[in-house]
């Protein structure tokens, strides 16, 4: 409905890499020019890949966003368990997918069907973007219980049945595909979905390439 919405994030608060993670919830107006709080910053950490918080997500950041209708969905996501303040040693990494109904101003927490169910594995920074009506989510970084760290997948999730199917499997050694790699810039033009640049292996830069 032409307003913007902010969730959440990684805010740096001072030098040496002090920072903290918030799950607030903000409304903009370009018409009014004016923010709005809908829902404040509550705290809660994400202790363990499924944790969840009172009906929302706890705090995250690197979370891969995709719009359908008047809803938001969430994916993944960097966050951090106790104690505080956070360190790298303290992150949590989430495979949670969230919904945000901007038309009633409601969370619902997409759960898998059933244990065989197809789901990504957990990460962040990764691609994501929309197409008739489709959700798809590309690449991404894994700090934890993975070795090397970085994806090259392609991930493909139906909004209508609330399913995940895996179009490509991680290759890292792939002619075929990019190279693994998170934080890339991305965009969807028309039948296209364009990836440029990115860290992969060993924190490189990779150049652009676009698919």
């Amino acid at each position: 409905e032409g307003r913007f919405y902010l969730f959440g994030g990684l805010s740096i608060l001072s030098e040496g890499w002090k920072f903290t993670l918030l799950n607030d919830l903000w409304r903009y107006d370009p018409q009014t020019l004016a923010w709005e709080l809908l829902e404040p910053d509550d705290g809660a950490l994400l202790e363990h890949p499924d944790c969840a918080g009172e009906g929302r997500p706890t705090t995250i950041g690197g979370f891969g966003t995709a719009v359908v209708g008047s809803r938001i969905y969430l994916f993944g996501g960097w966050g951090h368990r106790s104690p505080l303040p956070p360190t790298i040693e303290t992150a949590v990494l989430s495979h949670q997918l969230w919904c945000y109904d901007t038309a009633d101003g409601t969370w619902r927490k997409i759960e898998r069907k059933s244990p065989s169910s197809a789901w990504p594995p957990k990460r962040y920074v990764m691609s994501s973007c929309v197409w008739n009506g489709t959700i798809y989510i590309w690449g991404g970084r894994d700090t934890q219980d993975r070795d090397p760290q970085f994806y090259n997948d392609l991930w493909a999730f139906d909004p209508g049945h609330e399913e995940w199917s895996c179009l490509a499997e991680n290759a890292p050694d792939s002619p075929d595909l990019p190279s693994p790699r998170y934080g890339m810039g991305a965009a969807r033009l028309g039948n296209g979905w364009h990836v440029f640049g990115g860290f992969g292996q060993q924190g490189e830069f990779l150049p652009e390439e676009v698919n």
